[in-house]
C-alpha cells in the first residue's frame, strides 16, 4: 500500500478556490477562512496547470470558486474550452461528484452567464458536470488598494451568495448530518472499550480490535470474516450506524432550513426527466453490486443455463418453457418466440438474516424470479384481468431501469429451492449477478412469503360456476 492511500480516508475540504492570481487566490481563501469555511487553495498556471494537492478527492468537493480569466487574456469569453477542462479535471479526476455550486471570483462579471451557456452548447457529449446554481461575486471592490483591504465586507458578501440556495444548503446538511452519525458511531464502539493506559492513551488497542473482529463474526461468520474483515466489520458495525442515522432529527436551525428549502405544493408528481423507473433503481435495488455476498442478491442465469434441458427439470421438476409461462402468456407465432426470449429468469437470495449470524452454516434460499420488459406488460398472465387463476403465488417487486430499459420485477413463491453455498446453480458460468434488492424490499418479500405458506385453505361451492358448467 502507498503511503497516501490509507491518508485519503481522513477528512476532507468540501470547498476549492482557483486562481491564477496567487494574491487572489489568498484573498479569497482568507473570505471563506474568515467564515468558518476551511478551503483547498488551487494555484493554475497557463504553462503547469493545475497545482493539485497530492491527496485530492473530487467525489467530496461541494463548492468550487473560480477565476474566469485563469490565462490573463483580453477576452475572457474565449476561456471556455479552458474552463471546460479545468472542470473537469478538478471534479471527475476519480468519479463524478453529485451537486456542487460555483462561485465565480472574477473582474468580469458581465461574462459568467455566457460562458456558462457556451459550456453546455459546447459539451455535446454531456461529459462535464455542471454547477446546481452558481453565483458571481466581483472580486474588483474587494482587491488591496494601497496593501489594505476589509475582510469583513468580502465574508459578508460570501455568505450572501452561499446562502442564496435553500435546497442545496439543506442537502449539505442532511449529508453533514450523516457524516456526524458515523463519528457518532465511531464514538460507540471507541465508548465500550475505553479505559485509559499507563502509557497515556484512551484504551487498549487489542481490546478494539477484539470488539470489531466479534462484531464482524456476528454478523457474517467467523469463516467469512477471517477471509474478508473490511466486508464483515463493516456489516456489524452497520447496525450502530443505521441507529445515529435514524435519529437525525436535527435541531431547529436543520429544520427551518428544510421549511425554506422545500416550498410550493407536496402533490407535484416527479419531473418528466425523472421516469418512476429510473428512480426506483437507486430506491428499491443495487444495480452496481459485483458480489455474491451480500443479502438479496439476484442471480440471472446465463445463455449457458438455457442450454442446459436437464438444470431445469432437476431443479425445477418443469421445462423451462413451462417456468416461463409462470409469468408470461404471449401465445403462439414469432412475436410469442421474441417475447419469450426477452425475458431474463433468476434466483433470488432471501435467506433468513439468522443464518448468517454466530457463525452459522446456512442453506442459502432462493426464489425463483422473472425481469419482463415493461413493453410487454401486457402479455403478463398474472396481470391480465381475464387470467386462469391457478394459485397466488407471484410477487410483482416494481418497474426498474436497467441500461436504460425497463423491467417489471416478478418472484414465485412456488418455486423456492435451498441450497449448499457450492451448488452447482451458484457457479459463475450458470448463473450471474445482476442486482441486489435493498433491504426493505427484502424483508417485504419475506414478509410476504412467509404470509403465503401459512395461509389457511378454505374450500367453498360457488354461487355461479364458470362456462355455464
Amino acid at each position: 500500500m502507498a503511503e497516501t492511500d490509507s491518508i485519503r480516508f481522513l477528512s476532507h475540504s468540501k470547498i476549492v478556490a482557483i486562481d491564477n492570481n496567487k494574491q487572489h487566490l489568498d484573498l479569497i481563501t482568507e473570505g471563506l477562512l474568515r467564515i468558518g469555511l476551511p478551503t483547498i487553495p488551487v494555484h493554475f498556471d497557463i504553462v503547469t496547470g493545475l497545482d493539485l494537492p497530492l491527496i485530492f478527492e473530487p467525489r467530496r468537493i461541494r463548492i468550487l470558486f473560480l477565476d474566469l480569466n485563469l490565462s490573463d487574456i483580453e477576452n475572457p469569453s474565449g476561456s471556455v474550452g479552458m474552463i471546460t477542462e479545468l472542470i473537469k479535471e478538478v471534479l471527475i479526476k476519480l468519479s463524478p461528484i453529485g451537486p456542487y455550486y460555483i462561485g465565480f471570483w472574477t473582474k468580469h462579471p458581465d461574462l459568467v452567464e455566457k460562458v456558462m451557456s457556451q459550456i453546455v452548447l459546447r459539451d455535446e457529449n454531456q461529459e462535464v458536470p455542471l454547477p446546481i446554481k452558481y453565483e458571481v461575486i466581483d472580486k474588483t471592490p474587494f482587491l488591496p488598494v494601497d496593501g489594505k483591504h476589509d475582510p469583513d465586507v468580502l465574508r459578508k458578501t460570501i455568505i450572501s451568495a452561499i446562502m442564496e440556495h435553500k435546497v442545496f444548503l439543506a442537502l449539505l446538511a442532511w449529508e453533514s448530518e450523516v457524516e456526524k452519525a458515523a463519528a457518532q458511531t465511531l464514538g460507540t464502539v471507541n465508548g465500550l472499550v475505553r479505559n485509559p493506559q499507563s502509557n497515556g492513551t484512551s484504551l487498549a488497542e487489542k481490546d478494539l480490535v477484539d470488539v470489531l473482529k466479534n462484531l464482524g463474526i456476528a454478523a457474517w461468520g467467523k469463516k467469512r470474516a477471517k477471509a474478508n474483515p473490511g466486508r464483515a466489520v463493516t456489516r456489524g458495525l452497520t447496525p450502530l450506524l443505521i441507529d445515529h442515522v435514524d435519529g437525525i432529527i436535527g435541531d431547529n436551525i436543520y429544520t427551518q432550513l428544510w421549511d425554506e428549502a422545500i416550498t410550493g405544493g407536496w402533490n407535484r408528481p416527479l419531473p418528466k426527466c425523472v421516469p418512476p423507473a429510473v428512480l426506483n433503481s437507486h430506491c428499491l435495488v443495487d444495480l452496481n453490486i459485483q458480489s455474491r455476498d451480500s443479502r438479496g442478491t439476484w442471480l440471472e442465469f446465463t445463455l449457458a443455463a438455457y442450454n442446459k434441458r436437464s438444470l431445469w427439470k432437476k431443479y425445477f421438476g418443469t421445462p423451462r418453457v413451462k417456468l416461463l409461462e409462470e409469468f408470461i402468456n404471449p401465445g403462439k407465432g414469432r412475436k410469442a418466440t421474441e417475447i419469450r426470449n426477452s425475458i431474463k429468469l433468476g434466483l433470488l437470495e432471501c435467506t433468513a438474516a439468522c443464518d448468517f449470524l454466530n457463525d452459522k452454516a446456512p442453506l442459502l434460499r432462493y426464489i425463483f424470479c422473472a425481469m419482463v420488459p415493461s413493453e410487454y406488460e401486457k402479455y403478463v398472465s398474472w396481470e391480465a384481468p381475464d387470467r386462469n387463476k391457478k394459485h397466488d403465488a407471484i410477487h410483482k417487486i416494481e418497474t426498474i431501469s436497467i441500461e436504460e430499459k425497463e423491467y417489471l420485477l416478478y418472484l414465485n413463491f412456488r418455486f423456492v429451492l435451498s441450497l449448499p453455498p457450492a451448488d452447482d446453480i451458484l457457479k459463475p458460468e450458470i448463473t450471474r449477478v445482476a442486482l441486489r434488492v435493498r433491504s426493505q424490499v427484502l424483508t417485504d418479500i419475506t414478509a410476504k412469503y412467509a404470509n403465503h405458506t401459512t395461509r389457511p385453505g378454505v374450500y367453498f361451492f360457488p354461487s355461479k360456476l364458470k362456462n355455464n358448467h
